[in-house]
C-alpha cells in the first residue's frame, strides 16, 4: 500500500511540474538572423537577408506560441511564405490529417485578426497597424503558420501555434 502511495504522489508530482514547466524566449531588440536563432534556440522562419528581426516564443513540452517580425525584400518574403506553407502542408499530409486551408494572398480585414491568437503578442507585434498588405497562411484558427506583410516598410509579422 506504502509503494502505491509514493508511486501515485511521484506521478502527480511529475505530471504537476510539467504542466507548469513553462519557458520563454525572445528578443524585444532588432537582430540578425544567426543572433536570432542562437538566442531562440530554434530555425526561425526567416530568409538569411531578413534584417531587423524580432521574437518571442513562450511555451511548454508540445504547446508553442512564436511570434515573428522582419523585414525583407519582396522576393524573400513570398520564398518564405511559399516554404513555410508548403512545410505545414507536407507535415499535416505525413499525419494523415486533413489538409488545411492555406491562402496565398488575402486583403488584410479584422476578421483576419480575431480568434487567430492563442496568446496576447508581445509588444512589437503590430500587424494591426498595416494599411497596405496582405495576409497570407493558414486559415486554421490555432494552428499553421500566419503572416502579416506590410508593403509600406516589407515588414513580415508570423504567428504559429504548435
Amino acid at each position: 500500500m506504502v509503494i502505491i502511495r509514493v508511486l501515485f504522489l511521484t506521478c502527480a508530482l511529475i505530471f504537476l511540474f510539467a504542466c507548469t514547466d513553462s519557458e520563454t524566449r525572445s528578443s524585444d531588440v532588432p537582430l540578425t538572423k544567426k543572433e536570432a536563432e542562437l538566442k531562440a534556440g530554434i530555425k526561425l522562419p526567416v530568409s538569411g537577408n531578413a534584417r531587423n528581426i524580432r521574437f518571442h516564443l513562450s511555451g511548454s513540452t508540445q504547446d508553442w506560441d512564436l511570434y515573428v517580425s522582419f523585414q525583407a525584400g519582396t522576393e524573400d518574403i513570398q520564398r518564405i511564405i511559399a516554404s513555410e506553407t508548403d512545410r505545414y502542408v507536407a507535415y499535416r499530409k505525413s499525419l494523415r490529417n486533413s489538409v488545411p486551408k492555406v491562402t496565398s494572398f488575402a486583403a488584410i480585414e479584422s476578421e483576419v485578426f480575431s480568434s487567430k491568437l492563442v496568446t496576447n503578442p508581445p509588444k512589437w507585434w503590430q500587424p494591426k497597424t498595416i494599411k497596405e498588405g496582405y495576409f497570407a497562411g493558414s486559415l486554421d484558427p490555432l494552428y499553421g503558420p500566419k503572416f502579416w506583410v506590410n508593403k509600406q516598410n516589407s515588414t513580415v509579422y508570423i504567428f504559429e501555434h504548435f
